[in-house]
This record gives C-alpha cells, sequence and structure tokens, in this order.
C-alpha cells in the first residue's frame, strides 16, 4: 500500500477511506514544477462544466522526499494553494509504480477525467498512453 501525505483541502478523505460510495471526479495529476498550475486551472474548469469535484494528486517514487528540492517543495505548496483556491481535495502518495498508483487512486475515486502534462515515455508513447491502458474508461487529456 502506497504511503500517504496528505494537505488538508476541501474535504479530509484518505485514500485509504475510499471503499464507500464516491462521486466521480476530475482528477489532475501533477508533478513538484509550478507550471502545473495550468493543469489543475484546467481541471477546476472540467469540473465545474461536469459539476464534479476536483481531486489533484501528486505520485511521488517510494525513496524520494515528498518535496524534494527547496524549490520542488515550494512548487508543491504552491499548487496545492492553487488547487485549494480551486476548492480540490489534494493528495500525496508514495509508491514504486506511479501508473499503477495513479491508476488505483483514479478508480478508487471513479475519476471521469484525468487531466495531466504531456511525459514521454517508453518506445516514443507517453505516460498518458499507460494510464489510458489501465483506465480504458476514463478519458485522459494531456495539456
Amino acid at each position: 500500500m502506497p504511503q500517504t501525505k496528505k494537505k488538508k483541502m476541501s474535504s479530509s478523505v484518505l485514500p485509504s477511506d475510499l471503499s464507500g460510495e464516491q462521486e466521480s471526479c476530475i482528477l489532475v495529476c501533477v508533478t513538484r514544477q509550478r507550471t502545473c498550475e495550468r493543469l489543475i486551472l484546467r481541471g477546476a474548469e472540467l469540473a465545474r462544466e461536469e459539476k464534479l469535484p476536483l481531486c489533484v494528486l501528486n505520485v511521488t517514487l517510494s525513496g524520494q522526499p515528498f518535496l524534494g528540492s527547496p524549490a520542488e517543495g515550494e512548487a508543491l505548496d504552491y499548487l496545492y494553494q492553487v488547487a485549494s483556491d480551486n476548492g480540490a481535495e489534494a493528495v500525496m502518495l508514495k509508491s514504486d509504480n506511479v501508473a499503477h498508483t495513479l491508476a488505483e487512486y483514479a478508480n478508487r475515486r471513479k475519476a471521469r477525467i484525468l487531466v495531466m502534462g504531456e511525459t514521454p515515455g517508453k518506445a516514443g508513447r507517453g505516460f498518458a498512453y499507460e494510464l489510458q491502458a489501465l483506465l480504458p474508461n476514463a478519458r485522459i487529456l494531456t495539456l
């Protein structure tokens, strides 16, 4: 089970508490870069349009600090403030397999749409392609 660190935003649901009935959500996947603000803002737009809650998720590899360098820590704090300003639940997880942890969280939250940045992947296929294989019923929007 992934380690969890959570900053309290609009609700206090921890991933381990997600076994009950959950409403679908818009899930925004962020890294420790300030530029992920655009992903949160687009996710907030979609959440308003779809009338669904907004969730923001950061998954860090096991063995790496949640906040990384001081600059990454400041960026993550900034992103969580942007998430909070947009009424989002924000969660940080640690895992040895980022894609599987992200997919597991998305399934538990019944994420209808995932918003993420473009990332390179294996054999010229991006991370979004890998996630789509794990989440065939979700729409993955890369910006």
